[in-house]
């Protein structure tokens, strides 16, 4: 694991510029009002940018970067493909979650109550997304490599990957994820404590926690390629 960590902090301080434009692009979309559907794919797509450019990174060494045109010496870009794959992973996590909400609540109106608690949607969605990494994991490298990730040779390589991929997703990026915003939580348990409930509400203190959230997302994120990647290259080189 401390590869793994190793990897992930490099990946982020190396391309430090280019996260931070995205987190400000991330914080910039939600002045624009847009509607329903534009905010939902808007607020995926810099999410998607920071994946692939963190996996073209931990991959090839090629520095972050919007799409475009790849710089010489490096593999064409493949954006397309991983986009695909990642909403093919995301959608697939979304429908097994509603099933998931579906069959424990019985009915469609207990369903949406149970979808207004953010925790239990938590400990719902985080089994789900996490199996679904250990299995199909493999196919967003090869996307973002231009390599074969179709569904026969991604399971193929779950095959050989699936455990180890599922126990480091755990330890790394889904334990980083808890103990982030556990302590995020604590510290503002003590803004609270210290300077009241009026402190929590100031543009301030809300943008300046969205901030630590992205952050904590971002690094778990980092995690999370670098398992990805090192599973990938052990499947193409072993």
């Amino acid at each position: 694991m401390k590869e793994i960590y190793r990897t992930a902090w490099e990946s982020v301080r190396a391309n430090w510029i280019g996260l931070a434009g995205l987190v400000a692009l991330i914080n910039a979309l939600p002045l624009l009002h847009l509607s329903e559907p534009a905010d939902f794919i808007s607020g995926i797509f810099p999410y998607l940018l920071i994946a692939y450019g963190l996996h073209r990174y931990v991959l090839f060494g090629e520095p972050f970067r919007v799409i475009g045109k790849p710089r010489a010496g490096y593999p064409a870009s493949t954006w397309r493909w991983f986009f695909l794959v990642s909403l093919l992973v995301f959608g697939a996590m979304v429908v097994l979650s509603a099933g998931m909400v579906f069959v424990l609540s019985g009915s469609f109106e207990r369903a949406q109550h149970l979808t207004q608690n953010q925790l239990l949607m938590i400990l719902l969605i985080a089994p789900v997304y996490l199996g679904l990494l250990s299995i199909f994991g493999t196919a967003l490298p090869a996307a973002a490599a231009g390599d074969r990730f179709g569904l026969g040779v991604t399971l193929s390589r779950a095959r050989r990957t699936g455990w180890g991929m599922c126990w480091r997703l755990c330890a790394g990026p889904g334990l980083f994820w808890v103990i982030g915003f556990a302590a995020l939580f604590v510290l503002m348990f003590v803004i609270l404590s210290q300077f009241g409930i009026e402190t929590t509400k100031t543009p301030a203190f809300t943008f300046a926690a969205a901030i630590l959230m992205q952050l904590i997302s971002i690094f778990a994120t980092a995690l999370a390629v670098a398992i990805q990647c090192r599973a990938y290259r052990q499947t193409a080189t072993g």
